[in-house]
């Protein structure tokens, strides 16, 4: 089961428990999502990380906002893209170009900060040209904010490099990812919990 698929393609020969755990999977997203933010009220802003790992040649971290190879060419993205962050960018004062290729404050740059971890999008490598590059799958596009900015629920896809993910460095790239996922998390004001 894949619940980075639609349902006509997440279960391998339509497995009945296959599909019972993909429902259960994205019945509970959508649970806690109508339990804090349409019933309760109790974040400003959520935010989803559907990481992955990849063995891509590149070897980079590739994050994944819904925006495909061609948007990530323009020197400066436009403010009119519709993305799966949508909600964090209607309640900033930063562009669209600084949430998500911003020095100090994407995501990108975030984890390249004191490393030397390659990662597209970020200040350092805009656009992927014609690398690989995953922009984001089924769960980033369905739970964000990419349709509808007042769901307050935005979603990124992390695919991590298969040197990331050995035994060498996983530890070490945890604590990496995880400190640059709370900085951006703690920039973007989405830590609002009013509870």
């Amino acid at each position: 089961m894949d619940p980075n698929r639609d349902l006509e393609n997440c279960c391998h020969n339509k497995n009945h428990d296959g599909f019972t755990a993909y429902h259960d999977y994205h019945s509970m997203i959508d649970l806690y999502f109508q339990k804090n933010f349409i019933f309760s009220n109790n974040f400003d802003q959520g935010l989803i990380l559907d990481i992955h790992g990849n063995s891509h040649e590149e070897q980079w971290v590739e994050l994944g906002y819904l925006l495909k190879k061609s948007d990530l060419e323009n020197d400066i993205l436009s403010n009119s893209f519709c993305t799966s962050i949508n909600s964090i960018y209607s309640k900033s004062f930063l562009s669209l170009e600084e949430i998500i290729r911003g020095e100090n404050v994407s995501l990108g740059s975030l984890i390249e900060n004191k490393s030397t971890i390659k990662v597209v999008p970020s200040p350092g490598c805009k656009s992927p040209k014609e690398g690989s590059y995953y922009s984001g799958g089924f769960i980033t596009e369905r739970h964000g904010s990419f349709y509808d900015i007042s769901k307050r629920l935005n979603t990124i896809q992390i695919e991590l490099p298969l040197w990331m993910r050995t035994d060498k460095y996983i530890e070490l790239s945890a604590k990496h990812i995880a400190t640059a996922i709370f900085d951006f998390y703690q920039l973007h004001s989405l830590n609002s919990l009013k509870i």
